[in-house]
């Protein structure tokens, strides 16, 4: 999805754990396409009988951070209790700004399933972690994560 010169993708090659990686700085349209694709996330799950997601979001091409009725809407998005194992926010290190917005975003919900991870191969280290801690097997599909992450692709 492209919204202005920001733009969105969402990636299912490693189900159960499902990528979106943002360029620019979001967009509202962007975050209700988010919300759409968590739904359409849901349901799949429901309909094949996966036990657990995670998600990850990967910031790491943000430019800026999101104005403030965008992030008030990331606040608002809807996750499935029973499915969602984790949500990830993929910050790098570099982006103190970002990362306290994430931080501040995961207090304020008082949930500790969103966290943030350095990078995409560390989100994939803290996915693995989350499906063992909730007594889930652990999808081989985050070895291909890893590899790509490592791999730069």
């Amino acid at each position: 999805m492209i919204d202005g010169e920001a733009s969105l993708a969402f990636d299912h090659r490693y189900w159960p754990v499902v990528v979106a990686t943002w360029v620019g700085s979001p967009t509202l349209t962007m975050v209700e396409h988010v919300q759409a694709w968590l739904d359409e996330s849901y349901a799949r799950a429901r309909t094949i009988g996966t036990a657990g997601l995670v998600v990850i979001s990967d910031a790491t091409s943000l430019q800026e951070l999101p104005d403030l009725d965008v992030r008030r809407r990331i606040l608002e998005l809807r996750h499935d209790p029973a499915l969602m194992v984790k949500v990830i926010a993929v910050v790098p290190a570099r982006n103190m700004m970002a990362r306290g917005v994430v931080n501040a975003l995961a207090w304020v919900l008082g949930d500790s399933r969103y966290t943030i991870a350095v990078s995409l191969e560390h989100a994939a280290e803290l996915s693995e972690r989350a499906f063992e801690q909730r007594g889930l097997a652990v999808p081989d599909s985050l070895a291909t994560l890893r590899r790509a992450s490592r791999d730069g692709g």
